[in-house]
């Protein structure tokens, strides 16, 4: 199936979650969406019925980041933060993953974290933010699982913010997520991904949506190949 520019920009979650955002910033990531039809935004929780309304009517949706951006706050308050998200019109939620417990094999509480969110967010999709580069082959290997175990709708490879990922998302990160995520799982690339080639190498590893701050500029590069 040829992948044209419209079916590519519905692979995108345009993001934007400065803290230092604005109303204005958020009017102009959503009215970039609804030009080039992107699956979601994905921005901070204070924003979210300001996006919310400046997309009602667009096929758009309002994605939620959730225990940004380290997912070291309990089980319960990611919990509160999930249902506050939903109830302001979110649509999606990309919760960050207790990294400090998987590395410390807590399982239980890894689990337990993403369970609370997911049962929280009333049957929206979740995607767990694994944040990749700061695990081991066995620790993604891991998180996958735990996500998958726990009802998640996504594994995602990282947050992008500030920082992290400390290398891009590679399409190897994808295939390894793709290998150890349940069938019914989805992947989602994030972290980096700044050209139509990044895009292309990450969908061809496995990756069904891809968060991005530069997913227009993605998008007029592919378009412009012809």
């Amino acid at each position: 199936m040829e992948l044209t520019k419209e079916k590519l920009a519905r692979i995108f979650d345009e993001t934007l979650l400065d803290p230092l955002a604005t109303k204005k910033d958020i009017e102009e990531l959503c009215a970039r969406a609804r030009k080039y039809n992107f699956a979601s935004v994905a921005i901070l929780p204070c924003n979210i019925a300001h996006a919310a309304a400046c997309l009602k009517g667009s096929e758009v949706m309002v994605c939620a980041a959730v225990g940004f951006p380290l997912g070291s706050i309990t089980p319960e308050a990611k919990a509160v933060e999930a249902a506050d998200a939903v109830e302001n019109g979110a649509d999606e939620v990309d919760m960050v993953m207790n990294i400090g417990a998987l590395k410390a094999g807590h399982v239980d509480l890894v689990k337990r974290d993403i369970e609370a969110v997911i049962a929280a967010s009333g049957g929206k999709t979740v995607k767990v933010i694994i944040e990749i580069s700061l695990l081991t082959p066995v620790e993604a290997k891991m998180a996958c699982i735990l996500a998958s175990e726990a009802g998640a709708n996504y594994v995602k490879s990282s947050t992008g913010f500030k920082g992290f990922p400390i290398r891009p998302t590679s399409a190897e990160d994808v295939r390894h997520m793709r290998r150890y995520a349940a069938d019914h799982v989805k992947v989602k690339a994030a972290g980096g991904i700044r050209t139509p080639e990044d895009a292309l190498a990450v969908i061809s590893a496995g990756a069904d949506r891809i968060g991005t701050s530069s997913g227009a500029k993605i998008t007029e590069a592919y378009e412009g190949r012809g």
